[in-house]
């Protein structure tokens, strides 16, 4: 799928940018992003339910001087992989049928024990870039693990090395995802994506959770919310946001609807003190 030339919003303070925006296409012939967040289609300004991880993000400071972040964060061990490639341009075309062939074995191949999400190309952003999310069911054991097999597996090891040549940069971060957005569930094909990337300040992880863990009831009523990851390796204090849309419009539509929800205001006004 060819990218185009239209702009991206990047705005910078000191070194790193405020947010970035990329919206991401599916590619039909990679494997498909089968994810969905609750179809839930309440906005109930309520604090979200006292149960599990939850109550302890909105309990009190006591309860978390003693036990890590991301404990109060997500009750789950999934580590999310994100792998961000810089493709060079003539390589494009052929990194894209490359990895038509190569990235199905990740799902396909049982001794790997993860699991492909999805891979795209950038249409807005980044241009000649390609994001896959890899899934690591149990953690940083299964990270391990399936590092290890794509080294010796010699098809697969030649294929990754031919997809490198490719490339003029690539990086990945590792993250865990925030518990309130819900299981990442199957999604229908063919959407556009939207990866939105946030910068904090060091110290507002809990802040922007406990802000957001309301506010994610105003995004939906059009089915948008993905998922939602905090980095744990990599740029920490940093947070991707991945929303789905039908086009460009439906989610202009989506998002002038927030603002009629009351509250989704505050989420925005309070959330945006947490950037840097």
């Amino acid at each position: 799928m060819a990218a185009t030339t239209l702009t991206i919003r990047h705005i910078q303070r000191k070194v790193l940018p405020l947010r970035t925006l990329t919206v991401l296409y599916s590619n039909r012939s990679f494997a498909s992003f089968e994810a969905n967040s609750s179809t839930d289609k309440s906005t109930d300004e309520s604090a979200p339910p006292k149960r599990g991880f939850l109550s302890l993000l909105f309990g009190g400071k006591a309860g978390k001087r003693d036990m890590p972040h991301s404990k109060l964060l997500t009750d789950s061990k999934r580590i999310y992989e994100l792998q961000f490639h810089m493709v060079k341009p003539k390589y494009r075309n052929e990194y894209i049928k490359l990895c038509e062939t190569v990235l199905p074995a990740v799902n396909e191949t049982e001794q790997i024990p993860s699991k492909l999400l999805g891979s795209w190309t950038t249409q807005i952003g980044q241009q000649d870039q390609a994001v896959h999310m890899i899934m690591h069911e149990d953690g940083y054991d299964t990270y391990e693990k399936a590092t290890k097999f794509y080294g010796n597996d010699p098809t697969l090891s030649k294929a990754l090395n031919s997809i490198d040549k490719m490339l003029y940069k690539r990086y990945n971060h590792l993250c865990q995802e925030f518990g309130f957005w819900g299981d990442v569930k199957p999604r229908s094909g063919g959407n556009l994506y939207e990866l939105r990337t946030y910068y904090l300040k060091p110290g507002t992880l809990l802040e922007w959770a406990q802000h957001w863990a309301k506010g994610i009831n105003y995004r939906k009523a059009y089915d948008e919310p993905v998922c939602g990851l905090f980095i744990q390796i990599g740029n920490l204090y940093t947070v991707h946001h991945l929303w789905s849309y039908k086009d460009l419009p439906t989610r202009s539509e989506a998002r002038e609807s927030a603002w009629s929800n009351p509250g989704w205001d505050e989420c925005v006004m309070h959330t945006g003190k947490a950037e840097i």
